[in-house]
């Protein structure tokens, strides 16, 4: 009759460890003299007298009693933050400094920079160490005819030219089925002063208009009272300028 051998005679492969050591644990490469329940924050088993870092805590597996013995990871000193970085908090709630970015439709912005939006023209937005601060830009009350709207840079204000110069406007002759576009001196004209001596000096203020500089002679075909065209000859208006009545 044939004898089994044991089943501790058989040979395998696996982990050993030397003389009066065992495994930490199961499938695990790290030999210990002694167990311990200590383990990191990757539910690694650690030596004893080992430190490591856990969830804001500063850990150490205890050299007699082999257990995890954890303390809250000392605060920092708040730093100073230079230019174009804001203090923040990390995820232990300690003070750290940042560069500090501002986001708007997508694109980011570094601390000091400055852009427009053109569907805002009246708006004007600069990144800070706070965050996004918006300038506004109020515009003085205005009205007048738009070929007369003066705008700025921004397209977010308008001034009124009001000064003296060529305007046009339509108008009807009478009698006539034509709408004729005419040129006309408009606008305003600072009125002036000057002294004058005779026995005495005195102040005398003048009037200064609007009044026409320069023109030429143009040709125009009307058709009035039913008729045939007829050609009428006017004084189409070229330059203005401010000028002293006679």
């Amino acid at each position: 009759m044939r004898i089994s051998q044991p089943p501790w005679d058989t040979k395998q492969s696996g982990c050993f460890c030397p003389h009066n050591q065992l495994l930490a644990g199961p499938h695990e490469e790290i030999c210990v003299s002694h167990c311990t329940n200590c383990k990191n924050a990757d539910g690694k088993p650690m030596l004893p007298g080992s430190t490591w870092e856990s969830n804001c805590r500063i850990c150490t597996c205890n050299n007699q009693t082999l257990t995890e013995e954890c303390r809250p990871k000392p605060l920092p000193p708040t730093p100073t933050c230079g230019p174009g970085s804001t203090l923040i908090s990390d995820c232990c709630n300690h003070p750290i400094c940042v560069e500090a970015i501002c986001e708007y439709q997508g694109k980011k912005y570094k601390a000091g920079d400055t852009w427009r939006d053109s569907k805002s023209p009246c708006e004007k937005f600069h990144c800070t160490t706070e965050g996004t601060k918006i300038e506004k830009t109020v515009c003085p009350l205005q009205s007048c005819p738009e070929e007369l709207q003066v705008w700025d840079q921004d397209h977010c204000c308008y001034s009124c030219n009001t000064t003296c110069a060529v305007r046009l406007f339509q108008v009807t002759v009478e009698d006539c089925t034509s709408v004729v576009t005419l040129p006309t001196c408009e606008g305003n004209c600072r009125s002036g002063s000057q002294w004058l001596k005779s026995a005495s000096l005195h102040l005398e203020q003048k009037s200064v208009c609007c009044r026409v500089k320069d023109f030429e002679v143009r040709h125009i075909d009307l058709v009035c009272n039913g008729s045939k065209k007829t050609k009428y000859t006017y004084k189409h208006i070229t330059s203005c300028a401010c000028q002293h009545e006679d």
